[in-house]
């Protein structure tokens, strides 16, 4: 009976260290489908330009690399640990795909850190990623409760030494993929650089080489001076102002020929005093490198974000001008574009901090009694001004005070084919600009009460695709760089004075107005109006001269991750796509 019971109690040992590998596989299925299910859909969706067989190579690496963690882990419970670590990257890698028409994984941390804690947080209200963020949070309370219920019996060795003999395979296959017959000519291989490079999770490595390189570069710690040589300076005091508007598209304003009255004051001026330019494209289609182009005129093709350059308040400090820098906007701009001024403001605000993510940032017309104070207050017979702006950044209905809530498709019924909430953000888009446009009507009735020559330049740093983007995508930032958010408003405005003194110069950008050409061409443009002439200045890029035609290499930066017709790389992980303002 002993023995008997001995026997028994043997063959229950062993039932049960066979079932236990049968019950944790049952649980590690489900989280194996929870992280690979987004990783398909996210692969699918990233790679749609691409043919089948091409993508078909993607996804066999992606699930290949998901086979991988089975040569790291010693039982299940382990094992599941690590699929939970790896389905809220995929899941999120799905959602910003989804939601934000093809920003890659890697590029996200990126723009995120160009940015502050109330603008992700208002991006990603804007963009509807907060259900994904909860969904994301089930996800990992439902993968730590299958974790805490999956024994910790230990993995069968077949599973390592088939995961294995997969990633051996695999590789040797890569290695030798170019000299295949036929496929090796027809379909790229699955290490391939946009495969493997931008694939969840392994695309995390490329991110951190691009973080650590970009730490790691020093940028040059003097910009090399212009060397200014003005020619027949005025005897008259001068005021030259330029505004950096933000997320700002041409065809929202009403003197561009939109139906809704959003520009009253430009659109009340005389056609001799104010110019509308009507083919501007931005550089990039986000803030961080779009504003140091505005201020360099450097092109986007030849733009470095690690290199000290020139810019626009560094020749005008040469020039005998007392600058000024004024901020409603993030303080990392100003430092990314390294510029130099004797007057530096920028508002007070919690942009970053904890608890005050959904506060709203200064509005942008309580710069004016700074600007008023600099303009009234330096005896300086010479200024230049820069307003960098919040302008139409999302959250829309933040950017300006309530009494301008102005624009509703209720009323009008402009947008009413629209569903309900993207016709609110319309409105609430519109009534920003609306805002924007007082705005403008203050600095320049401010401008004209001063003497001498006068002038106010505005542009935006890039357009916003009001779900008219890629895969009807809200914002900017896409890896298209859409005609939304490239298609910027400029305007130049003067007193009589100014076109009086500079009559040909205003006279060819009169008749410049339909021309294309990128925002750097604002700099040489102002220099060139102001007889201002330096080393190495490039007046072919000036909108001021006769036969100005832009020129036929122009780019604009986006935040793509693939190669499409027409796009080239460049070397610090940013991709320059074709022009689409003509």
């Amino acid at each position: 009976m002993k023995i008997f019971k001995s026997k028994h109690q043997a063959e229950a040992t062993t039932n049960t260290q066979v079932s236990k590998p049968i019950a944790s596989l049952r649980w590690l299925l489900y989280l194996f489908l929870a992280a690979t299910l987004p990783l398909l859909l996210a692969t699918l969706i990233s790679m749609s330009r691409q043919s089948p067989l091409q993508m078909i190579t993607y996804l066999a690496f992606s699930l290949a690399l998901y086979s991988l963690p089975i040569l790291l882990a010693w039982n299940f419970r382990a094992l599941a640990a690590i699929y939970l670590l790896l389905s809220p990257g995929a899941w999120i890698f799905l959602g910003a795909l989804y939601k934000l028409g093809g920003v890659p994984v890697e590029s996200l941390p990126d723009i995120v850190a160009t940015t502050n804690l109330r603008e992700t947080g208002e991006y990603l209200s804007g963009n509807g990623l907060w259900p994904w963020m909860l969904l994301l949070a089930v996800i990992a309370i439902c993968g730590v409760i299958i974790v805490l219920r999956i024994p910790s019996a230990g993995i069968p060795s077949s599973w390592r030494k088939t995961a294995l003999a997969t990633m051996l395979c695999a590789t040797a296959l890569s290695l030798q993929w170019e000299f295949l017959p036929v496929v090796g000519k027809l379909i790229p291989s699955p290490y391939s650089d946009v495969a493997a490079w931008n694939a969840y999770p392994l695309g995390l490595i490329s991110l951190t080489e691009t973080l650590v390189a970009r730490s790691n570069t020093k940028p040059d710690e003097v910009a090399p001076p212009f060397n200014v040589v003005r020619a027949n300076t005025p005897a008259e005091p001068e005021l030259h102002v330029l505004i950096i508007g933000e997320s700002s598209r041409w065809d929202k304003w009403n003197i561009n020929g939109y139906q809704r009255a959003t520009s009253p004051y430009l659109s009340s001026l005389q056609h001799d005093e104010l110019i509308s330019f009507s083919k501007a494209h931005a550089g990039a289609n986000w803030t961080y490198l779009a504003v140091p182009m505005i201020l360099s005129g450097i092109p986007a093709e030849e733009y470095h974000p690690n290199k000290n350059v020139r810019n626009i308040l560094g020749l005008m400090k040469e020039a005998g001008f007392t600058t000024a820098w004024m901020s409603s906007q993030d303080t990392s701009v100003a430092t990314n574009a390294r510029a130099p001024t004797d007057f530096d403001l920028e508002l007070p605000n919690t942009m970053g901090e904890f608890g005050h993510a959904f506060e709203r940032l200064p509005y942008d017309g309580e710069l004016l009694p700074v600007l008023k104070n600099f303009v009234d207050g330096y005896t300086a017979k010479r200024k230049f001004v820069i307003l960098h702006v919040t302008g139409s950044h999302l959250q829309y209905q933040r950017r300006y005070p309530p009494e301008f809530s102005v624009f509703s498709t209720a009323k009008d019924g402009l947008y009413a084919a629209q569903p309900t909430d993207r016709a609110k953000t319309h409105d609430e888009y519109d009534n920003s600009i609306l805002y924007s446009d007082w705005f403008l009507g203050q600095v320049i009735d401010l401008a004209r009460r001063q003497p001498g020559l006068v002038s106010v330049t505005y542009l935006s740093d890039h357009g916003e695709a009001l779900y008219d983007g890629p895969g009807e995508y809200l914002g900017h930032g896409s890896s298209e760089a859409s005609e939304p958010e490239q298609h910027i408003p400029v305007f130049m405005w003067a007193n009589p004075a100014f076109r009086t003194r500079y009559a040909d110069k205003w006279n060819i950008l009169q008749q410049n107005r339909q021309s294309p050409f990128g925002q750097e061409s604002i700099f040489h443009t102002l220099a060139d109006v102001l007889d201002l002439n330096y080393q190495g200045q490039t007046k072919s890029m000036s909108l001021a001269q006769k036969d100005y035609t832009m020129r036929p290499t122009a780019k604009v930066m986006s935040a793509g991750f693939q190669l499409k017709p027409g796009d080239t790389k460049a070397s610090y992980n940013v991709w320059l796509v074709p022009v689409r303002v003509f």
